[in-house]
């Protein structure tokens, strides 16, 4: 039965693409934006270690991302991995770039890639979507990503300055 087939080869497939994302994505986000895996001498990579060490989590992949523009993005699926890029590490003071390695931890623990990742292939797939406000769920896991770091610093100052200069920065 040719309907029959169709209808598994559908799921299977789509499963199979989801999971050769999974481990492709990270890997060709490490290679394509040239980064370097930060060393454990590292200031940032005794930060993140003494965070993972007090909320018990698995120590993330760091690396740095040879790019002037400020940006920092994290996966959670596999292995964990932090990505943050030269320009984001000259143009933030120590306490402002723990407040973002902060958030991305945030983003791990609560997998939002996992999340992320899902809407983005529910907004392909699914005719459903368009009635459906995935850009508040996405914005909701920003917010708890920021409140994450917000608890952990005691203060949203940081946070916020960060965000004012990220701003700046791309007016």
């Amino acid at each position: 039965n040719v309907t029959g087939v169709q209808t598994c080869a559908l799921p299977i497939s789509l499963g199979i693409s989801l999971l050769l994302c999974f481990i492709t994505i990270p890997f060709i986000y490490k290679f394509s934006f040239k980064s370097k895996r930060i060393d454990a001498f590292h200031p940032i990579f005794k930060f993140i270690q003494g965070q993972i060490k007090i909320l018990g989590m698995k120590m993330p992949k760091l690396y740095v991302i040879d790019k002037a523009e400020p940006i920092a993005f994290s996966f959670s699926h596999i292995s964990p991995r932090i990505f943050i890029s030269v320009g984001l590490t000259e143009l933030l003071n120590k306490k402002e770039l723990e407040s973002v390695l902060l958030h991305e931890l945030g983003h791990i623990k609560q997998r939002s890639s996992y999340f992320k990742f899902t809407n983005m292939i529910i907004k392909i797939f699914s005719p459903v979507s368009n009635f459906y406000r995935f850009h508040e769920e996405l914005s909701h896991e920003e917010k708890k990503a920021d409140d994450f770091a917000i608890e952990i610093q005691k203060t949203n100052r940081y946070l916020h300055s960060t965000k004012v200069k990220i701003r700046r920065y791309f007016k």
